[in-house]
């Protein structure tokens, strides 16, 4: 169950003034307290419950329920049945690797992990029972099968249940969130992905479809359908132009279809009169129905495919082979397998009832979808969708490993068989010892699939993606690394697809998926994220006692033949009764009650969606939801004054007010909580949303994501290739409820800056600005870049044993002085100063007895730990460097100007920037201007205003509120002041905008971009330079420059780009012939010691002359003649 209490408003903190409206809340008396602490830790674990929580029911129910799932193999070697099966399987906390030896203490901490770029993972174990023919008893072996990743913080981490002392104790942070996997010493997340909603029956027209065969139409109705161990299958009823139905299901990634019909008898048992009445449900004045169903049950008659067995009999016969089973499996048998594998796997195997009346209503739907009845469904839309969370793939995943490691057994025993080897399969050593022993590793396949995201699964896990299902957690800064566990992708397949309708902001979305947060580019609309309220539950609830609840309140039972106007109460995909058109508004609402007043026998979470029947609308029905993985929300109930969580489905078909004004008697049912909380978390930190224009609150969801700030509390123990940290973060005098709620201070990403509005100097055009260089010397944005290197010793050997150790020795010492900042043991002291050219290590061989020094290339560098060597280098802001408002409006330092020529105001006042006019009128960030008075006003009153988005309307303006607080402290009503010159001392003639504003540093830095190069490493195929950065390569100078120098007429400029200073050569060609191959030079003799060059072509030795050509036109010359191509020049004096 949810608890309710988590969503409720927090209420608002004393200000300056009275008025109830505004808020305005001081900031943190003490932020070490013990109880803020745990409301952050609190608030902070929300976001990431999803994967953590979803990964906590795989370990404690997931893995039992996948192993109850799978079928015993059974094959057949020298004559003897062998039966393989799993009885269970036990997953440990981790622990050191069998492969890197044992030691004392074999326990495994994150953070040993990531400084040793090794996997956070745990063994892993597999109980097989295995039963030999003439054997009297079956053998049970518990395998090692590898280890695992654990997620961090789960229950099967060795951190779960540790309080923030112990966590620091363990080189963690003190409010560790957990949700990630370590991988090789990187994290990594399985970002979740956006699926249909599990065991729904969906109605679609693709064109696609009618590629199934001949006859096939684009109508058909699809239910993706999820077993109790979270593995899916998607089956499809398609409608074909005949008028008959076919159900299409993929197994192994292969489509098959088979006639609804055989189906239909196979599953029931009953006549087909009885068939054609629960289809038709009376309605015989549907004639579009009627002929299509009469036509429907005419097929197979040459079959004689009457009878229930006759119809498992036929359909066992033809997939025994496709499943793989054993040759004595009978024609029935097989055909239970393929239902329990493949159809409707939602419902119990062994209940046909239930499947042949789900698949009856399948059926009806695609026939009411072709008559035109039924609009299709939007795929698209978030009504019909629901999130793969990450245990639940994961479970999937190993599920499908543990039955391919049944597979490779038998054929393991195949092949020895067939090779000729000398076997026994009675032998108990033989399966135990030599068969288990070269069985694959689960736990390999496991890390291999986080570390790269590939799917490498012969049955794909009904996934229409192979690609991109886990991303590295980088820890650029905190709301970088907090919006990875809230992003939602719609998939990789998707990303291919030139249409524009999946990227669409639909309505189905409010409050569930932000409209702001999504990036601009490729992966606009498919990348998206929570809102901040919006938490999918993550395992199913006891749904038991609900049916006969359900009856209680007038349904009417599944076993009575409803009329054809009665609706279909579909819970969860079974169809559990009928209910009478009349009371279905009253049952849903008398329904809700219940959900609301928590009574035990309806869950909290059940989404009740009642739909209407309507022409041309979806299809009518009840239907109810207690599946884990919906997206959810909580919202206010008006007529039970509490909270109800909604989900996607229903919420199309309720009044859901954002604002009292809106609400309307008799039709809003329920209220928005928040005005904001369809925003998500890294939105919800954007000061004054609500003023600015919508790109613009895009732009700052991307950009504070590359802000420079303090990543974490222990970056002291993290082993990152490279890490930004701002040296002097502080807390923004204006900031959001959520900033304060997630506790945002302690991972601070900017500095308050004194804003100047003004044109001064010219160095501020085009989003350029200007920095105080007397601030920026006191340490304004300071920041420092922490490299990691990483020397391993074994991989500088091509030997199979490393005689490499770390060390100085004595002689080296005294003759290399760049080896002074060098300790004995080879590594660089901590806290040393290091410039290019120093010693970075030191090795000796221990065969030779010599050492060998690595060479330090890089910025200026100070040595910040050993063993894997860390530097810290200082990036102070210079010119080129860029930065950015919370609202947007990013610009470059174009200038570090002087404090002393720098304009001041008439207290005294120096801005720290200086912000050209000019950038606010087209972008319309009316919200930096907010921000700019309040934090003045802020500044002035010794307070933290509020500045969470819609809190200011028409009649009570922002303006007002923060101009009457500026006017209280003695400054102008809107925040204009007089200032002066800082060169002539002179005042200016208007009144200039200054406040302050809390801005960010962008990790995008000159330091890391610049490009500059007279010589360097050329191509050894075509001589001009090679391009990157990394290799000291030349900057490209394309086509666009190319033109733009031939439309200014810079003939000699573009000769010494193109040219010179790329691959200019000398080259020998005979004027006679024009060939640039024939040309030689003779050899010297004592009668003639000049060498003469001479064509071998031309018979008189020819004219042979010196040019310079560039040498790619050489290579090409020599490619066309191996192609027998002769290439011949014209070659002339220049004549003046």
């Amino acid at each position: 169950m949810f608890n309710s209490n988590a969503f409720q408003l927090r209420q608002p903190m004393g200000g300056v003034t009275a008025n109830p409206f505004h808020e305005s809340c001081t900031a943190p008396a003490d932020p070490a307290k013990t109880a803020a602490t745990a409301i952050k830790g609190r608030k902070l674990k929300t976001a990431t419950a999803p994967h953590v929580d979803s990964f906590n029911y795989m370990v404690k129910h997931g893995l039992e329920q996948a192993v109850a799932d799978l079928d015993p193999l059974t094959f057949v070697a020298q004559n003897k049945t062998i039966s393989l099966s799993i009885a269970k399987c036990r997953l440990e906390q981790p622990t050191v690797s069998r492969k890197e030896g044992f030691s004392t203490a074999n326990a495994l901490y994150p953070a040993e992990c990531r400084q040793r770029r090794v996997t956070y993972k745990g063994d892993f174990y597999l109980t097989v029972n295995i039963e030999v023919e003439g054997q009297p008893n079956a053998w049970q072996v518990e395998r090692y099968v590898g280890q695992l990743p654990i997620m961090i913080m789960s229950n099967a981490c060795r951190l779960n249940g540790l309080s923030p002392r112990e966590l620091v104790m363990k080189k963690e942070e003190a409010q560790e969130m957990g949700g990630y996997f370590i991988i090789n010493g990187n994290e990594k997340i399985v970002r979740m992905l956006l699926m249909p909603r599990r065991n729904h029956p969906i109605c679609l027209d693709r064109p696609s479809y009618v590629n199934r065969g001949p006859g096939y139409s684009s109508y058909g109705v699809q239910m993706r359908c999820v077993r109790p161990d979270q593995s899916a299958q998607t089956v499809v009823v398609h409608y074909k132009n005949d008028g008959t139905c076919t159900l299409g299901f993929s197994y192994r990634k292969q489509q098959y279809l088979i006639p609804a019909i055989l189906l239909l008898r196979a599953l029931s048992g009953v006549s087909d009169r009885q068939i054609f009445m629960d289809i038709v449900r009376g309605d015989m004045s549907n004639s579009f129905l009627v002929e299509r169903v009469e036509i429907m049950l005419r097929q197979y008659t040459r079959e004689r495919l009457f009878s229930q067995q006759a119809c498992l009999a036929y359909l066992g016969n033809l997939f025994k082979v496709i499943l793989n089973l054993h040759p004595e499996t009978s024609d029935v048998e097989a055909a239970h397998i393929l239902f329990k594998r493949v159809l409707l796997v939602h419902i119990a195997p062994n209940d046909f009832q239930a499947k042949y009346r789900v698949l009856v209503g399948l059926i009806r739907r695609v026939y009411s979808l072709a008559a035109g009845s039924t609009q299709p469904d939007n795929a698209d839309s978030q009504m019909l969708q629901e999130l793969l969370l990450p245990g639940h793939i994961y479970c999937a995943f190993v599920k499908e490993q543990m039955s391919e490691y049944l597979v490779a057994m038998q054929k393991l025993v195949q092949t020895d068989l067939r090779m000729g080897k000398t076997v026994d399969v009675s032998n108990t050593n033989y399966l135990q010892t030599d068969v288990m022993r070269r069985c694959p590793d689960i736990g390999s396949k496991l890390e291999y699939f986080m570390s790269t995201g590939n799917l490498n699964s012969p049955t794909a896990l009904d996934q229409m993606q192979v690609t991109g299902f886990t991303i590295v957690a980088d820890k650029l800064n905190f709301l970088r690394y907090l919006s990875h566990f809230r992003c939602v992708h719609r998939g990789a397949y998707f990303s291919q697809m030139k249409t524009t309708a999946v990227r669409k902001l639909l309505p189905e979305a409010w409050g569930f998926l932000c409209p702001v947060h999504t990036p601009d580019g490729a992966p606009c609309g498919l990348l998206n994220h929570l809102a901040r309220h919006c938490l999918p539950p993550t395992e199913p609830v006891d749904i038991s006692s609900l049916p006969p609840t359900l009856l209680g309140l007038g349904m009417i039972a599944v076993s009575e033949q409803p009329h054809f106007h009665c609706l279909d109460v579909l819970l969860d995909g079974h169809l559990v009764g009928f209910l009478a058109l009349e009371q279905a508004p009253k049952f849903a609402e008398q329904l809700r009650i219940l959900k609301i007043r928590d009574d035990e026998r309806v869950p909290n979470t059940l989404e009740i969606a009642y739909v209407a029947p309507r022409a041309a609308g979806q299809f009518p029905g009840l239907y109810l939801f207690s599946t884990p993985a919906r997206l959810l929300r909580p919202v206010r109930n008006l007529r039970m004054k509490s909270t109800e969580f909604v989900g996607s489905f229903e919420q199309v078909y309720l009044n859901v007010a954002v604002d009292p004004k809106e609400f309307v008697s008799g039709e809003t049912t329920h209220m928005e909580l928040t005005k904001h909380g369809f925003l998500s978390i890294v939105a919800s930190f954007t000061p004054f949303s609500d003023f600015n224009q919508s790109p613009r609150n895009m732009y700052q969801c991307q950009m504070g994501k590359q802000t420079m700030g303090v990543p974490g509390q222990a970056i002291k123990y993290r082993a990152d290739n490279k890490l930004y940290s701002l040296n002097s973060g502080q807390t923004p005098l204006v900031r959001p409820r959520a900033y304060n709620e997630y506790g945002v201070d302690n991972f601070p990403v900017g500095n308050n800056a004194i804003v100047c509005v003004i044109a001064y100097t010219g160095y501020d055009m085009e989003d350029a600005m200007i920095l105080n260089k007397g601030s920026v010397e006191r340490g304004f944005m300071h920041a420092r870049v922490l490299a990691t290197k990483v020397i391993d010793l074994t991989e500088k050997t091509k030997s199979r044993v490393c005689h490499y150790y770390f060390g100085v020795l004595p002689k080296d010492r005294s003759a290399n002085l760049k080896m002074e900042k060098l300790d004995a043991d080879g590594l660089p002291r901590v806290g040393a100063h290091i410039k290019e050219g120093d010693a970075l290590y030191s090795y000796i061989d221990g065969s030779t007895n010599e050492s060998r020094t690595e060479i330090y290339r890089g910025e200026p560098a100070i040595i910040d730990r050993k063993v894997t060597i860390r530097l810290s280098i200082n990036r102070n802001p210079i010119i080129g460097d860029k930065f950015a408002s919370r609202h947007g409006q990013k610009g470059i330092l174009s200038q570090l100007w002087p404090t002393a020529d720098m304009p001041f105001s008439e207290s005294g006042i120096i801005p720290d920037i200086l912000f050209n006019p000019h950038g606010f009128p087209s972008r319309m960030t009316i919200g930096m201007l907010i921000e700019s008075m309040a934090g003045k006003s802020a500044a002035l009153h010794g307070v933290a205003h509020d500045a969470t988005p819609f809190m200011f309307n028409e009649n009570e303006r922002a303006v007002d509120y923060f101009g009457e607080q500026l006017r209280t402290a003695g400054y102008n009503y809107h925040g204009h002041e007089r200032m002066y010159s800082g060169i002539t001392g002179e005042e200016f003639e208007v009144d200039i905008f200054i406040g302050n504003v809390f801005y960010q540093r962008l990790r995008h830095m000159v330091s890391d971009k610049f490009q500059v190069r007279t010589q360097g490493p050329v191509n050894s195929l075509t001589r001009q330079p090679v391009k990157g950065r990394k290799k000291n390569g030349g900057i490209r100078f394309g086509e666009m420059e190319r033109d733009a120098l031939l439309g200014h007429g810079t003939a000699f400029l573009l000769q010494d780009r193109l040219f010179n200073c790329s691959d200019r050569s000398e080259v020998d060609v005979c004027r006679k012939c024009g060939s640039l191959l024939s040309p030689y030079s003779s050899e010297k003799t004592a009668a003639n010691r000049i060498r003469v060059l001479r064509c071998r072509g031309c018979s008189d030795g020819g004219e042979v002359v010196r040019v310079n050509l560039p040498y790619v036109f050489r290579y090409l010359t020599a490619e066309l003649s191996a192609m027998n191509i002769r290439l011949s020049l014209d070659v002339a004096p220049i004549v003046a």
